[in-house]
């Protein structure tokens, strides 16, 4: 039977429409950053999560610094990130980043390739001739694989390209901080002391006296696994779980390789 005007005209309609809702699924994402920038407003106002209070209060003992040339964008990341509790200092150059993090030394940086003084990529390295060991999580529009090849050797600890989802930000934000601080990023804020020293969990410092001792995120975790297991016999395995995050078969099996 011939297909009649009208269920030509109804199949035609449910493929366009078809067509339509993948179109915008697959520029769900791009579209956001496209009204940010038209309406100087969030692009993740629709797509809020409700935030438990202790979440917020573990969060808010963390220092983020964003390093960021475009207002729009900066301005999303910095209210995304302070919905999640996190306190967050915006820069749009490169040289002011770079002297925020020496003075403020916040726990992460998320730092933009594109800048107005230079590359991204000279900032992560300048960051890290400095001294400064916090994890670098790199922003970029470029999909290239020697990009981001190039911005982890230059010592960035991630790689995020845009357009990017807050959820994935954010889920890389804390994958960075446990990485880097281990219980710290999940605990509230605490100080520990071991003999003569003093161990702050919220600013992720170590002192003796007036002295700030300079450690790497590993060895602070370390010492503040130690710190809190005073007096106790713990094994390898123990430690490299707790500290590395993996088990002493892996360890050997890393070693033999």
């Amino acid at each position: 039977m011939a297909t009649t005007r009208k269920e030509w005209s109804f199949k035609t309609s449910h493929i366009i429409a078809s067509h339509a809702l993948v179109f915008i699924l697959r520029c769900a994402n791009p579209l956001k950053f496209i009204w940010a920038r038209v309406t100087r407003q969030n692009p993740y106002f629709f797509f809020r999560d409700i935030i438990p209070p202790e979440t917020l209060k573990m969060n808010s003992a963390i220092q983020l610094l964003v390093i960021e040339d475009d207002p729009a964008i900066a301005r999303a990341l910095r209210e995304g990130l302070e919905r999640e509790g996190y306190r967050v200092t915006w820069k749009n150059n490169g040289a002011d980043g770079i002297t925020f993090a020496r003075t403020q030394n916040p726990q992460l940086i998320l730092l933009d390739v594109r800048l107005p003084d230079g590359s991204g990529f000279e900032v992560c390295r300048a960051l890290r001739s400095h001294g400064l060991r916090q994890p670098i999580l790199m922003l970029t529009v470029e999909r290239e694989e020697i990009d981001k090849v190039l911005g982890l050797e230059m010592g960035a600890d991630d790689y995020l390209t845009k357009p990017y989802s807050l959820r994935e930000l954010l889920a890389r934000v804390r994958a960075l901080l446990r990485r880097a601080y281990g219980e710290f990023s999940a605990a509230a804020a605490d100080i520990l002391y071991v003999g003569d020293a003093q161990i702050d969990l919220t600013r992720v410092q170590v002192q003796r006296g007036n002295q700030v001792l300079d450690l790497t995120p590993t060895e602070f975790r370390l010492l503040v696994f130690l710190a809190r297991h005073k007096g106790q016999a713990l094994s390898r395995a123990q430690i490299l779980q707790a500290v590395w995050g993996y088990d002493a078969e892996l360890a050997v099996c890393r070693r033999d390789m």
